[in-house]
């Protein structure tokens, strides 16, 4: 499993409360660019592209991109794997455990009567 670096830089540029078209212009880039750079679209990254990015919007690299190494995706997928098998489990089992809890009484106890209160329910055999 590999590590993935996602593109932020809608995110930090709505922050900073620039336009996608105010960026194309100063940037000197083209709309359907921008789009794939915000998007997070691109397969490769155009270095003069996020120098010119980052000069404008007085920003490090650290600060549009972000990389998130293989552990952390494993871990995700690894934790709702076994959220999802618990919740399957447990839809399967509890309505038989229900079943046979409720027709089970206490070992050499004869139940009385179904009207009687808890304390006076079993006699004993």
């Amino acid at each position: 499993m590999r590590g993935k670096i996602v593109l932020t830089l809608d995110d930090f540029r709505k922050e900073k409360g620039v336009s996608k078209y105010k960026l194309c212009r100063e940037c000197n880039l083209q709309q359907t660019q921008l789009n794939a750079y915000c998007n997070n679209s691109l397969q490769r990254v155009d270095l003069d592209v996020l120098t010119r990015i980052c000069d404008y919007l007085e920003c490090d690299l650290y600060d549009i991109l972000k990389y998130y190494p293989p552990e952390k995706e494993n871990q995700r997928t690894t934790d709702k794997g076994k959220r999802l098998m618990k919740l399957s489990i447990s839809r399967f089992y509890i309505p038989y455990l229900v079943l046979i809890l409720s027709s089970l009484t206490p070992k050499g106890l004869k139940r009385k009567n179904r009207n009687s209160t808890f304390e006076n329910t079993y006699d004993a055999v």
